[in-house]
């Protein structure tokens, strides 16, 4: 048990500090909140109950099958397509429906693009691409 030093220049005394039953309950629930508070930093954290790991992998698969087309138009064009259909790609489906495609031009004139699916209020996550940081975020 740790001692606790308490006095002054002419006076020293040493306390030995005892937590009681409510001070380990408290630094049980203080240590569980610390565990739980790490493992949702870390992504460990519980998955949405509508989210389908093997439709998020579908949809990977399907987006790195078309990446090519979507840039040999930007090489062409200067910049992504308004839709995939200006590219000839048809829409994909999902199991929460089409994956949606938007871009945009960033201020100093980069062309970026985005694919996502999943709805926060329908399936209570979004999964989207990012053609800048190629890399997939689930958002919850």
């Amino acid at each position: 048990m740790p001692d606790i030093l308490i006095g002054g220049a002419d006076t020293l005394a040493a306390l030995r500090f005892t937590p009681g039953p409510r001070g380990r309950r408290l630094s049980r629930v203080v240590r569980g909140v610390a565990i739980a508070f790490v493992l949702m930093m870390v992504g460990c954290g519980p998955v949405p109950p509508g989210y389908d790991a093997s439709e998020h992998r579908r949809a990977e698969q399907v987006v790195a099958g078309f990446a090519p087309t979507l840039e040999r138009y930007r090489q062409e064009h200067g910049e992504y397509p308004p839709n995939l259909q200006a590219a000839g790609i048809a829409t994909p489906q999902t199991l929460y429906g089409p994956l949606r495609y938007r871009t945009w031009r960033e201020y100093d004139g980069l062309s970026i693009y985005e694919v996502s699916f999943g709805d926060y209020d329908r399936n209570g996550f979004v999964a989207t691409y990012n053609s800048l940081g190629e890399k997939w975020s689930l958002n919850t």
